[in-house]
């Protein structure tokens, strides 16, 4: 029972009418429950990010579904891409400008104009975020710090998918039409930290969960490769589907 669900005048119930309620309900479907008790938790709120084509930028409380914000980013003429994520704030790429949105508020901390147009969303590693253009090329963009040396690189291929990133905010990877897996390092030294080919083209996006990213390929092979442990990476497991 939420402490904050509204009664019958539109205010919220307070923690001791939850507590009842809950007890009632307990009372209600357990009968007599013995050694019932109830407790009290505290869940976080979980926010959900919407990025329009236009890139208007809304994000609505994910249990209740209110607006929190809305924000518009550039010319509403351009294209935008999905944003992503992370305890900076919410990145999105709109037109040739990438932007950086304060969480609770939707306030425009930064706009960074791009050296290159984007092909695809951005992906964030730590303080760094990797932007790729038509070409296959990767450019870096600090968004805590500006960089000293801006870092770039040329991929095999144009990526497939949706980039991805490791939750510890260490490695982040992109997917190539030619088969390839790109991981890159952030940090203060941002690099090419592995280059991994599958056997066939790589399908959609990428996954990434713990210290691993996972691949699909056209020929139904869904492998985990772990990049943590091993530079040049270690293959988990392989599965063949039908």
């Amino acid at each position: 029972i939420a402490a904050d669900m509204a009664d019958r005048d539109g205010n919220p119930i307070g923690m001791e009418q939850a507590k009842e309620l809950a007890q009632q309900q307990a009372s209600r479907y357990l009968g007599k429950p013995d050694g019932f008790e109830v407790v009290e938790a505290t869940v976080p709120q979980l926010l959900l990010v919407i990025v329009s084509s236009d890139g208007l930028v809304q994000t609505l409380d994910a249990e209740s579904g209110q607006l929190m914000w809305s924000t518009a980013c550039g010319n509403y003429s351009a294209p935008a891409f999905p944003a992503s994520i992370s305890p900076l704030g919410i990145l999105v790429i709109h037109g040739i400008d990438l932007y950086l949105l304060d969480w609770r508020t939707g306030r425009i901390l930064q706009i960074k104009r791009l050296r290159n147009a984007a092909s695809n969303s951005v992906a964030l590693c730590g303080d760094l975020a990797f932007v790729t253009d038509y070409s296959g090329r990767v450019d870096s963009y600090g968004m805590k710090f500006p960089q000293m040396s801006p870092y770039s690189y040329v991929m095999a291929g144009h990526t497939v998918g949706q980039p991805v990133s490791l939750a510890n905010g260490l490695y982040t990877a992109f997917a190539t039409d030619l088969g390839y897996m790109y991981v890159f390092a952030g940090g203060d030294r941002p690099s090419e930290w592995i280059r991994y080919e599958s056997a066939t083209p790589i399908t959609g996006s990428l996954a990434a969960q713990g210290d691993s990213f996972y691949i699909g390929n056209t020929a139904g092979v869904l492998q985990r490769i772990s990049v943590v442990d091993d530079r040049k990476g270690q293959v988990k497991w392989v599965v063949r589907t039908a």
